[in-house]
């Protein structure tokens, strides 16, 4: 059990547990590429140098000075019944493939757990692969539906507009957004954090829809929301 969430653990076999540092974003960088996607490691460089999470958000289990295992904990919120439940979420899990087996994502999870229950969170939200989070406690809740594409440009000569997202339109969430949750029973709104970690420099900036001032319409380019995988 780790005690103290910012303080390194040793595990067997002489690795660490600990917080990761700046020194460590390449590697970790290198670790989610090659065991997800490229675009994990552009994901988490937002994350960790996002001013409302930071390296904190981030673990790390070090071999030496080798980065052979991370794993990320989002701060979420949740909705129901009206109430809003601040939540986290495991992300960005990776571990190097001849350190399978160790324990060390488990390790990892009871971290981002602890770090996540000293942060006030009293829901916990996992996407990720099927089957697999139910060896730390999870299970089915609710089905996540497909995230629908732009697959055409507004009218020529209405009042909506289609552009690439910019900064500012991380301030606050789409109309489109708040719309497409109400039917949702249990709805996730994104924080200020993730919104401004799909927007520029990402390269899968999302395009604005603007009718009027607000933004109405937020959506990937190539229509996918991926989820992550360990």
């Amino acid at each position: 059990m780790i005690k103290n969430c910012s303080a390194a653990v040793s595990l067997p076999g002489g690795l660490v547990l600990r917080q990761a540092r700046p020194a460590d974003l390449d590697q970790i960088g290198a670790l989610l590429s090659a065991r997800g996607e490229p675009d994990d490691a552009v994901d988490h460089r937002l994350v960790v140098t996002d001013p409302d999470a930071g390296l904190s958000a981030c673990a790390v289990v070090v071999d030496g000075d080798r980065v052979v295992s991370t794993a990320t904990l989002l701060d979420e919120e949740v909705h129901i019944g009206g109430i809003h439940l601040p939540a986290g979420q495991v992300e960005l899990v990776a571990t190097e493939s001849e350190y399978e087996g160790r324990g060390l994502v488990r390790a990892l999870m009871n971290w981002a757990h602890e770090r996540s229950a000293a942060s006030g969170h009293l829901v916990q939200a996992m996407i990720g692969i099927p089957y697999f989070y139910r060896l730390f406690g999870y299970d089915y809740a609710i089905d996540v539906p497909q995230v629908l594409k732009v697959n055409s440009l507004p009218p020529a000569g209405g009042r909506s507009t289609l552009r690439a997202a910019r900064r500012p339109d991380s301030d606050r969430p789409s109309g489109g957004q708040r719309d497409g949750q109400r039917v949702a029973g249990v709805p996730g709104p994104r924080t200020a954090p993730n919104r401004r970690a799909v927007l520029p420099p990402h390269p899968e900036c999302r395009s604005a829809a603007r009718h009027a001032a607000p933004v109405v319409l937020a959506a990937p380019h190539g229509g996918r929301d991926r989820p992550h995988r360990p």
